[in-house]
């Protein structure tokens, strides 16, 4: 086998069962983006030479970040970790043309990049597409797979950028656990039974979200719903404030909590 492996490869491990299932949804409804994040941001960049820099530290640091994916090239689904690659990062200056061209060019950019599927067999799960505009601002375009980054993951991506572009690498904490360590927990803790426990005592008593594809005809009202998330943060009215804070700028409760 490690004559058919990528050349000068850091570790071999072997898929979890949610990174197997998060890209089997994909293989298998390859029609419509299932897993197939996509974050865009609008910075301003003075130094895009800083920013790339800033990117190709954060590969070598997180070695997820320079996985290749393969799900049936080998006896065993597997990712490898790879020593370096090549940055999957772009940038097209498009400062030169009007505001309406950069928007249209830009939106369609987005469409078209969502239409791209991984084969999963040596791919590299993520790129980044930036977009330089008038005055240093840029449209920043992030695709990435969710076996790839959670998104407890993209917040530490992007804490660990801000930290890059704003005090330097000397600055940076040093990873409590290695990528290494990490994979040989999560398959030690498959199957625990401690875990298995864990889960059933926790969810105790909880019901399904009564969402749309599996409403049973049931209304349950927002507070009542609510109250059964005390059973973890025992304050009805903080929840409730954090609740409207997601109606009101659009983002989901993870969001504000991370």
């Amino acid at each position: 086998m490690k004559q058919i492996l990528p050349s000068e490869f850091e570790g071999i491990y072997p898929l979890t069962e949610s990174e197997q299932g998060m890209i089997y949804s994909s293989l298998i409804r390859q029609d419509e983006p299932i897993y197939y994040d996509q974050f865009r941001y609008n910075l301003v960049i003075r130094d895009l030479l800083l920013f790339r820099s800033a990117i190709t530290t954060l590969v070598q640091r997180h070695p997820i970040l320079r996985s290749k994916y393969y799900i049936n090239t080998y006896s065993e689904p597997l990712k490898v970790i790879l020593e370096e690659i090549s940055v999957p990062f772009d940038v097209e200056d498009l400062s030169s043309y009007p505001l309406d061209y950069q928007k249209n060019y830009v939106n369609n950019y987005i469409i078209e990049s969502n239409k791209i599927r991984y084969s999963f067999e040596g791919d590299v799960l993520w790129k980044m597409k930036i977009f330089r505009l008038n005055n240093n601002e840029c449209e920043i375009i992030w695709d990435v797979h969710h076996a790839l980054l959670d998104g407890w993951s993209v917040s530490t991506f992007l804490l660990d950028l801000s930290y890059l572009l704003t005090k330097g690498t000397n600055k940076l904490s040093t990873l409590q656990i290695t990528y290494r360590e990490f994979s040989a927990y999560q398959m030690m803790n498959s199957d625990s039974e401690n875990k298995t426990n864990f889960w059933k005592n926790l969810m105790e008593g909880y019901v399904r979200n009564k969402l749309p594809f599996n409403y049973n005809g049931h209304i349950i009202s927002d507070k009542r719903e609510m109250k059964k998330y005390s059973k973890v943060v025992d304050n009805l009215e903080l929840l409730e404030v954090l609740d409207e804070i997601t109606v009101k700028y659009n983002v989901s409760f993870k969001s504000i909590c991370l």
